[in-house]
């Protein structure tokens, strides 16, 4: 059976814990472009809330026009909104990046779990293609170069030569 097959088929947890080591060394620039864009995206959106005030106290004050107030308001709140999205944005890459990052080191030591994993999940038939795909091209060309070797040394078969 297939599932059988991916429990032979294990990366080693030394290797894949430096592997993940070198991932994350690698990641931790981004993760740093991000902080600033963060501290950034902070810096606007406290200009944005301190300009909503100062225009609120001009309209108070009557400087400012109601129909100018509403169009600098929706201004506003428009720019704080996609602040906000992008701030929220950022965190949730981070965290989902992390978690894929986890999740893809441990199928690759146990490989069989991965493997079962998508013939559960709607939709990850494609994941399981992918699997067999990877392994099987590298394990079914190992056994015919074992098998075409043993062949040419008992005289029985000669593989044709490669020009």
């Amino acid at each position: 059976m297939v599932e059988d097959h991916y429990r032979t088929v294990q990366l080693d947890r030394r290797l894949a814990d430096q592997i993940e080591a070198m991932v994350r060394d690698d990641v931790q620039a981004f993760r740093q472009a991000a902080d600033a864009e963060r501290r950034t995206l902070g810096t606007q959106k406290e200009r944005l809330e301190n300009e909503r005030m100062r225009l609120l106290q001009a309209h108070y004050a009557g400087a400012v026009p109601v129909d100018l107030l509403k169009q600098e308001q929706d201004r506003i709140a428009r720019g704080l909104a996609g602040i906000e999205q992008r701030l929220v944005a950022s965190a949730l890459q981070f965290d989902a990046f992390d978690a894929s990052l986890r999740r893809a080191i441990d199928y690759a030591v146990n490989c069989s779990v991965g493997y079962r994993h998508a013939g559960t999940v709607p939709g990850c038939l494609q994941v399981r293609r992918l699997f067999n795909q990877a392994f099987s091209s590298k394990y079914w060309s190992t056994r015919i170069r074992f098998v075409s070797s043993w062949l040419n040394r008992s005289g029985r078969y000669s593989e044709p030569k490669r020009r």
